[in-house]
């Protein structure tokens, strides 16, 4: 229920949500951010992402760190 807030701003794209995530196309209000009960915390800038399934992502972010998550898959081997 409480992400349902996030997905309901007018203007505003959700790209992925999860339960304790969403990614927006623009930067949340001010009083959506912060460190108080509620609030979520900005962790990345994302400047391209691939959203493929829950759970199973890669993004790059503005400052170029690669991130590359699947569910139930704790490290790669390459």
């Amino acid at each position: 229920m409480h992400m349902f807030l996030y997905k309901n701003i007018s203007g505003v794209k959700v790209y992925y949500s999860d339960t304790d995530s969403v990614v927006t196309n623009v930067p949340l209000p001010d009083w959506m951010v912060g460190t108080e009960l509620g609030q979520v915390k900005l962790e990345y800038v994302v400047k391209k992402a691939v959203f493929l399934a829950p759970k199973v992502y890669a993004l790059v972010t503005e400052d170029g760190q690669e991130i590359i998550k699947v569910k139930g898959l704790k490290r790669w081997i390459i």
